[in-house]
């Protein structure tokens, strides 16, 4: 696999601290477990964080610290209660990246598909309680685009089969496109067959045609 497109180094630095949302952070993760490049990177970046965390002045913990920490753990559910699910994985399924193929319980052919468009199907990735953002899978056929339209926040898409051109940029399996708030395209799927891509975004998109608009209404994104 030949990966040409990746995060930005914001994006993978807030990966890298911790501090990107949820979704985000999936979609980081997943082109990650396929791109040696960014893995790299990201562990270096996780080292000067380290390093800079020792030379912090330490400041004092509160008196009852220790009793709100046993009381923490008393809490935690213990993992080892539950049996560890071992499943086989299909050829398609392991076209993932791990952390998808961990996640899901299906492999592509068994994806209860939604409809989005003509020609367009979603499937929804649910996310921890109270976390922001929206996380998909999306699955387009050759020709078809997704219309015009701005980000309110950072927007990633990772190419899973396929390929799509946004601005005369071609994005194939494992590249990432990172989006945000200055960018407004109308990424559209290459000929040859359909593009599936594990898609996060911060913010709903701003439409920029009045029936992107009135769909959002019924399928969010």
């Amino acid at each position: 696999m030949r990966i040409t497109h990746h995060p930005d180094v914001a994006t993978l630095m807030g990966y890298s601290a911790g501090t990107l949302g949820e979704a985000l952070s999936a979609v980081v993760a997943c082109h990650l477990d396929w791109c040696p490049r960014c893995r790299l990177e990201s562990q270096r970046m996780r080292t000067i964080g380290a390093v800079l965390l020792e030379e912090l002045t330490p400041e004092p913990i509160l008196d009852d610290c220790d009793g709100m920490f046993s009381a923490r753990l008393d809490s935690v559910i213990n993992v080892r209660e539950f049996p560890v699910r071992r499943r086989a994985y299909s050829d398609d399924a392991k076209q993932f990246p791990k952390p998808l193929s961990r996640h899901l319980e299906f492999d592509l052919g068994g994806i209860g598909w939604k409809w989005l468009g003509p020609g367009t199907k979603y499937f929804p990735i649910p996310l921890s309680d109270n976390s922001p953002g929206d996380l998909r899978l999306l699955n387009i056929a050759p020709g078809r685009a997704i219309p015009e339209h701005g980000h309110g926040g950072t927007e990633l898409t990772l190419v899973l089969q396929g390929s799509f051109t946004d601005r005369s940029v071609r994005y194939c399996r494992g590249d990432l496109a990172d989006a945000d708030e200055e960018v407004e395209h109308r990424p559209v799927v290459d000929p040859g067959g359909p593009c599936t891509c594990l898609w996060a975004s911060e913010s709903p998109l701003r439409f920029k045609t009045l029936g992107g608009r009135i769909a959002q209404r019924f399928i969010g994104m």
